[in-house]
């Protein structure tokens, strides 16, 4: 519990430099090759890696809020995990393929 302010510093400071709207999807971001999945066919962009990472965040920080009974983050942790859900589930599943799938951004994102 002591360290749930800078676990929030931390998930703060991710949606700062990887999430923004591309074409009206709210996503996280990451380059092709940073998040565990080495250089894929599927390249860099919305990546569902880092998606679900921030969705487990997100569960993970609301539990530790509610234990803390730190109540001014509930609702924001709450829309974060609702979004983050939103986002993997229902922009990332890819039919054709049965399977997530990167969403490519239309320019690459900044470097690291």
């Amino acid at each position: 519990i002591d360290v749930l302010p800078d676990l929030l510093t931390n998930l703060r400071q991710w949606t700062l430099t990887h999430r923004g709207d591309y074409g009206g999807r709210v996503c996280y971001w990451q380059n092709d090759g940073r998040d565990a999945m080495e250089v894929s066919i599927s390249g860099s962009g919305c990546r569902p890696t880092i998606e679900s990472v921030m969705f487990g965040e997100a569960v993970a920080l609301l539990e530790i809020a509610k234990l803390a009974g730190n109540t001014s983050v509930i609702e924001e942790l709450t829309t974060l995990r609702d979004q983050t859900r939103q986002v993997v589930l229902h922009q990332m599943w890819n039919p054709n393929i049965q399977s997530f799938a990167v969403i490519p951004l239309g320019a690459p994102p900044p470097p690291e």
